[in-house]
Formats: C-alpha cells, structure tokens, sequence
C-alpha cells in the first residue's frame, strides 16, 4: 500500500456570493512546529506541548520521553469525548455523587515503537488538511510518520511513507475505568472491571457495572506497509443504549475503514477540511495572532461537532484529548463550558454549537430536577460542575443538599448558559433552537430567580445570600442581578416577536418596576450588596452587566471603565507578569475593552502579554506551545484559548442586541476596536446576529470596503443599520447612493432579500464582488523583539523574542 497524505493548496475558494477569497498561504504559515534535539529544545513531554488531531469525537495527541537516545517510542493519549461512566439517576448503582456516577474515563496510550533509540525530530501540525507529521533522527537512520483522525469515519491513521531502517511496532494499554478524581466510593461500590484485551485479535473491550454490554471497545492493525488504523467504539453514548455491543460495533465501522485505501481515507479526509477552511477567514497583519487564531479554529472543529447522532457531543474541559491526570472529568458551568463555544458563531462554524444545543435539549428534565422539590413544576437550575447528565449531584460544587439552593450556591449558570444559546439562536436564527431549547430554559431559570424574590424596605425586590463565581457570597450578586435583568427583558421581547406561541408573564414587568440597583460604590460595580471587590478576582463575574450582557453602554456610561480599571489594577494588569495570570479574565478584559471608546490598544495587549509570556515560559506556563490551556497543576481548562480567539473576533466585528430590543433591529459593528498598530486587516463570510455574513477590508488604516449578505434564515422584515468608520459609505461606492446617516452616526443597511450588498466610501467604485486575500505578516518589534511571528505556536527556538 502507498500512503499518499493529499496536501490541498486553496485558491479561490468561494466563501460566499460576495468575496473571491485567495487561500493560499494563509494556513500554512500558521502550522504549528516542533523541533527537538534534547539540548537546546525538548520534545513534548505533557499534554499541553504536543501535536493533536481529532474529529470532533476521537482525538489524540503525542508526547515523548525525555533523554535523548532513551526511547524509541512515540505515545499517542487516544480519546473519545463520550466514554463516561452511566450511573443516571433512578439505575441501582446510582449514588448521587457525579465523579463516582458520571465522570468522564480514559482510553487508553497507543504506542508506536520505530525499532531504535531517538536522537532528535521535528513535528508540525498542517492545519490546511488537520494531519501531524513526524520526523525522527534515530541511531539507526531515519523516520517519517504522518497522522490524521479521519473527519468522516471514527478510525486514525498512522502511516510511514517510506521503509524505516529498523521495524515499526505498535500496542495498546487501556486505561483503569477509574474516576480521575480520586474519590472514595461509598460501602457497597460496584466498581468497573478492567479492560479485556485480547492482542492476538488486537482489541480491547472496557465494560461498565452499570448495563449488560455497556462500554467501549478499542480495536487496531498490525504493522502494514508501516501503517496502522485505530478505533474506538461506544455502545452507550450519552447513557442510552446502543442496541449492539461495543465489539459488534467497533467491527462494523473498523472494517469499513479497513476496506479502503489510504488514499481514499486520506482524499475524504482532506475533502471535510478543505470546506471547513472555505466557509470563513480573518487575516491579520499580526502573525503570532492570526496564526493562533487559526489553531483555535482547528482545535474547536476537532473537539466538537454535530455531524450525526454518534458524533455529537458537546465540549467539556478536554475535548477528545482525554488526560489521565485531571482531576475534573466533568463539565464546570460557571464559565469553561460557556467560553468555550463562543468562536463558533461569528467563524460561520455556528453549526459545531449544536452539540451544545442537543445536550441542553436533550438534558432539561434533569436541570429541573437539580432544584429543590417546591420549585421543579416550573423552574429549573445547574450546578456549577456536573457529567454529561447535566444533573445536580451531592458532590457538585457548593451543593449541601444535593440541590441548588441558597446561600452557599451559584444561581446562575443555567441563565449564562441561555445566554449562549441565544447567541446561538440569533446567529442562526433556528426557529427549532428558540422554541425547543432556549424558551424552555431560559424561562425556567427566570422562574428560579423569581420564586427566590423578596421585598426590601427600599420597595424593591432582592435576592438572597448566593455565590459570585470564584469570588465569594453577598446578597443581590451583580452577577444575579444582570443575569436576572438580562433574562426578562429577553422573554419580554421574544414573547412580543412571537405572542402565537408565548404568552408575555405580567411578573416579568412586575420584577422589572420594582428591579433593585445594581450594587455599586467608587471603585465601580461591586460584587454584591455590602461586598467591594477587595482583591484580585479572576473571573468578572461582577461584571456580566458590562459583558457578555451588554446591560450598560460601555462608550457612555462611566461605571464602565471605573468598574473594569479597578479590577486590572487589583489583577496586577500593568504587570509584566499579572499577579492573576488565568487566561479568562484577559479574554473578558479584551472583551470589555473592544466595547469601550478609544481602547483597542488594551483589546490587544489584554491578549500580546499572554501570549508573550507562554512563550517566554514556553512548556511550563499555563497557556502551552501546543495553545491548550490548563489550570490547577495541569489540569485541562480550554476555555481560554478558544475565548482568545473570539476577543480577536470582538475586535473586527460586533453585532450583539440592546437587551429590550425589538428581536428584529440588528446591528452590525465593522472593525469596531481595532488596534491602531493594525493598518492592514482582512475578513470574509464571518457571521452577525440575523444570520448575515459580512466582509470587509481595511487598508493602511481605512475601512476600504464592506460586503453584507442575507442568509437563508435571515428576516427579510428585519432593520439592519451599519455601525463603522468608513466616510461617507455608498452603495458600490456610488456617490448618488450614499447611506442614510441616523442621529446617533448609525448606517440605514437597504438588505436585499436575496445577493449582497457592498459599500465603499463615495466615489470609490470597487470591484464586485471584491477580492479577499491574506494580509502581509508584519515583524511588530514593540510587541515580539526580533523574534519571528511565522510559525510561533509549537516548542522550537525563537532568538530575539522580547523581554519584559
């Protein structure tokens, strides 16, 4: 067999009737790199330094032995993103505790042997077609290995192009079917037993205490021409029953993939990915930005997908790179989760949120049931940690009966999570996503609030003693309260939009007249009634009125900037190295800075300094080479990169709602916050609420031109107006069909139904539709030294990179 890894080069790939989008370069000049001779550079020994693939369901990454000369061995972490343990509740081996009845298990190590001894190599991760490849110098010659997880079927592949000097071996060890967690289990504990292997036939089967035929099977090849296929079946996939055994499944999609060629595999493969990259592009003169943008983008579409009804999960803290070492096998609602899904919108990927989407849906008896008993009829609740069941459990974070209930619990992740699946809905404008998932949701957790209510001395209406996350315990949290405020005023305008089917609640009006102010003093927003932010806080969960709820006018409003100086300064923001130094607060602070006036530079730099000092502690700080993120001794927490990735979205193009708002105004935010350093920038086909796609084009400065688009799903009743700093925009740069300029420096946007329109200054007339290509990376001494932006993700030498 010939193994033919299909390298696709992309030129004037069409993103949308609008742009002709040249492609060429641009992936690749972001591929991350490794280089390794065990002196100067290290291999990738952790989770977070080494190459991954995956697609959206299998996964893996590589790591390495230290020493050179000391292995011959390559370590791939295999993963699946739904091998959990299934004690649901009402099964007889449930015992309410969700890291002894649903945590998240491992796999297992695949190992391939290359016969001699490693001296040093290189690695690079080709994002164009998602496949790592692997050179080695050993002792006894040289080898080459290329790796792919198919996009289409559930199989990996690993293949040698060419005879290596010494024989290519390879095995697998299955992991123990223990939570990572730790936890004693309770007298009487059923645990799992291990996994079966068999290696004359090449399989493994991991079965579960908690069903007949319940688990996952590992199966894969001999050494064939120097390559191997591996796979991975699971027969309870979100705790129901497949109706096979996992072997019996394993088999079914093992031997399809068996029966084809390499290059057939391969050419599907490259196929899936060469449309991935097609939909949209943001190309910045910034390199080290672009290309880890571009990473993320890689990262999320391997973590996550909703393909079909095996390949439709949503991402957790690790994605299907499963970490042995983890202690948190579960999901955390109090932001990962959240943070986690937001690029997928504005990137046109809005299609990978449905895995989201489908696990509220398919989770909302278990969300109602996570409230104390008076309240399940008609309000529901999440806890800040749970599996994949979504349920409140007695290990949950902060849970003293099993339940939530004040004062020592976090109230509102389930309105946060609305929030997202509003974003989700206005991106996509899904009729099925408004009725079935959010309406639900979002009114239940209202519910909650409001059974919680009660009058003060003030007349006003408050809440009790809860949790701000990760900060601490005060009555009327800001973060309840603009949660709260945010979810009536959202029912209030969708039951106006849709009065057939939703009924407007007159207690929504009732809260909202009688709604308490927002605890506030000098220093800005506080955390709740009577409790300053004192210290350095590494959420801003105080701060969701300012973002991601846009409940205050960040550019009018001067409770903005006092709120959001006081907590960077007490963060240690001017730092070189910030006495907080989590990654999701930068991503908030750039957040909140792109929605103020005359902050793009701190847009940037909330961002420039993280990644400045991953580098300059490349392998040991928490944002790794390979931009996996980790908290709590190494830990996986991707949140934070992938929310990077959406600040750099935030900079080129708004589009949220007024909360209040008629659902159908819309407005659309053309390089609303970008840095001045930043001349040249080029996006196409991104995504705005109302499912328009837009693109645009600034050059040496100025907005050059803009080109906005209706979708399918888009309202064709809707007023879209335009908010940018092009002069004098026109039709086609017409200057006898200039844009309505309103009172407040608005556009009125003439959307047609069906095509484009594009608007360029008056009196330029550009070409339609406009060419969209890659911008020229430019060296930003001030920002890197001398150092090299191509290329920067990865562990290999960078001379000349800056100091602070």
């Amino acid at each position: 067999i010939v193994v033919a890894i299909v390298v696709v080069v992309v030129s004037g790939v069409k993103l949308s009737s609008a742009t002709q989008p040249s492609f060429t370069s641009n992936l690749e000049r972001s591929d991350m790199i490794w280089n390794w001779d065990y002196h100067k550079t290290q291999p990738p020994t952790e989770w977070f330094h080494g190459p991954f693939a995956g697609n959206g369901l299998l996964g893996f990454y590589l790591t390495l032995s230290k020493g050179a000369g000391t292995s011959s061995k390559l370590m791939f972490e295999i993963g699946r993103s739904d091998t959990w343990d299934v004690r649901l509740p009402g099964t007889k081996l449930y015992v309410n505790k969700s890291y002894l009845d649903t945590p998240r298990l491992g796999v297992g190590v695949f190992t391939i042997d290359v016969g001699s001894p490693i001296l040093s190599g290189s690695a690079r991760v080709h994002l164009l077609n998602a496949t790592v490849t692997i050179s080695l110098k050993t002792k006894t010659g040289s080898v080459f290995i290329s790796a792919f997880v198919d996009a289409v079927r559930h199989v990996m592949v690993f293949a040698s192009a060419s005879a290596p000097q010494s024989p290519i071996t390879a095995n697998f060890t299955a992991h123990k079917p223990v939570s990572a967690r730790g936890e004693t289990p309770p007298t009487g504990w059923v645990p799992n037993d291990d996994a079966v292997c068999d290696y004359s036939l090449l399989h493994c089967v991991q079965l579960l205490a908690a069903g007949e035929n319940y688990g996952w099977a590992t199966a894969w090849t001999e050494n064939i021409t120097n390559t191997f296929l591996l796979s991975v079946s699971n027969s309870v996939p979100a705790g129901k029953y497949a109706g096979k055994t996992p072997l019996a499944l394993l088999n079914s999609q093992f031997d399809q993939a068996k029966a084809m060629t390499l290059q057939d595999l391969s050419a599907e493969h490259t196929l899936y990915w060469k449309a991935f990259w097609g939909k949209s592009m943001l190309s910045l003169p910034d390199g080290v930005f672009e290309s880890f943008y571009n990473i993320q983008l890689y990262k999320v579409a391997s973590a996550t997908r909703c393909d079909n009804a095996d390949n439709c999960w949503a991402y957790d803290l690790a994605g299907p790179w499963y970490v042995p070492s983890s202690k948190w096998p579960d999901y955390h609602w109090d932001l990962n989760v959240q943070m986690a899904h937001w690029l997928v919108l504005a990137s046109n990927h809005a299609d990978l949120g449905h895995s989201l989407v489908n696990m509220v849906t398919r989770n909302i008896p278990y969300l109602s049931q996570s409230v104390s008993a008076e309240f399940q009829h008609d309000s529901a609740g999440l806890a800040a940690n749970t599996g994949f069941d979504m349920s409140a459990s007695c290990d949950s974070f902060l849970l003293k009966n099993c339940v939530i209930e004040p004062p020592d619990v976090q109230l509102g992740d389930l309105p946060w999570l609305a929030h997202n699946i509003w974003w989700q809905y206005r991106y996509e404008m899904d009729t099925d996503t408004l009725v079935h998932t959010l309406v639900p949701i979002l009114n239940k957790s209202i519910n909650f609030y409001m059974h919680l209510l009660t009058p003060g001395p003030d007349k006003k209406l408050h809440l009790p003693e809860s949790e701000s996350p990760e900060y601490g315990n005060a009555n009327d949290t800001n973060y309840d309260l603009a949660l709260l405020k945010w979810g009536l005023q959202t029912l209030t305008s969708i039951s106006e939009a849709n009065s057939t089917w939703l009924t407007k609640n007159e207690q929504w009006s009732q809260v909202l007249d009688a709604f308490p102010d927002l605890p506030v003093d000098e220093t800005g927003l506080l955390i709740g009634d009577g409790v300053p932010l004192a210290h350095g806080h590494r959420h801003w969960s105080h701060l969701f009125s300012i973002f991601p709820l846009m409940l205050l006018d960040a550019k009018t409003d001067p409770l903005v900037a006092t709120s959001l100086d006081h907590m960077v300064a007490l963060n240690g923001g001017g730092l070189p190295r910030p006495t907080v130094f989590n990654g999701f607060p930068r991503v908030a602070f750039s957040a909140m800075s792109s929605l103020m006036s005359n902050r793009e530079n701190s847009s940037l730099k909330n961002l420039s300094n993280w990644f400045l000092q991953a580098a300059q502690e490349q392998g040991t700080f928490n944002l790794g080479p390979s931009t996996h993120y980790w908290e709590a001794n190494h830990a996986p927490c991707n949140e934070s990169p992938l929310g990077a990735a959406f600040a750099m979205q935030f900079m080129v193009l708004q589009s949220w709602q007024v909360p209040g708002d008629s659902l159908s105004n819309f407005k659309i935010r053309v390089f609303p916050s970008v840095p001045p350093r930043w001349k040249n920038i080029t996006f196409a086909s991104m995504l705005t609420e109302g499912a328009y796609e837009v693109s645009a084009e600034k050059q040496r400065g100025k907005t050059k031109w803009i080109v906005i688009s209706p979708t399918a799903t888009s309202d064709s009743n809707a007023s879209v107006t335009l908010s940018t700093d092009m002069l004098s925009p026109a039709i086609n740069g017409d200057s006898t069909k200039k844009l309505v300029k309103l009172a407040n420096g608005d556009y009125v946007l003439p959307i047609p139904n069906q095509g484009s329109i594009t608007i360029a200054p008056a009196g330029n007339i550009v070409q339609t539709p406009p060419v969209v290509g890659s911008v020229h990376w430019e060296q930003d001494t001030d920002l890197w030294g001398n150092a090299s932006t191509t290329n920067y993700w990865g562990m290999h030498l960078r001379p000349g990179l800056k100091q602070q």
